[in-house]
């Protein structure tokens, strides 16, 4: 695979981590669920030579990043003020002492909220 100069991983002069670089190992991990090692490897064959610790400390230094999503999320839903619901049935596929019955779901959300 031929990668562009502009697409390869970088370090700035300071030796902090360009952002496409962070956001390429974000997808790698948590969208593609590779290990480390494998990424690891992957960068090593594109002539790049990084650790797993390196690896690890920037995924440490972003980690707050979620959570602040998370809750810029939480409190958008928590702002409208209209609540949809929604039962959905399932058929059991285990023994329930006595009867069997159906069980449900119920999905609570609002407009413009997953």
């Amino acid at each position: 695979m031929n990668w562009s100069p502009e697409l390869q991983p970088q370090k700035n002069c300071k030796g902090l981590f360009i952002a496409g670089f962070i956001a390429r190992l974000l997808i790698e991990k948590f969208v593609l669920g590779l290990p480390l090692h494998r990424i690891e490897t992957a960068l090593h064959m594109e002539g790049l030579d990084m650790s797993q610790g390196t690896l690890v400390g920037v995924l440490q230094q972003v980690a707050f990043l979620p959570a602040s999503l998370y809750e810029a999320i939480r409190a958008h839903c928590r702002s409208t003020g209209l609540r949809q619901s929604d039962e959905t049935g399932w058929k059991v596929l285990e023994e329930v002492k006595v009867k069997t019955s159906n069980r449900y779901s119920q999905l609570f959300s609002r407009p413009g909220c997953l």
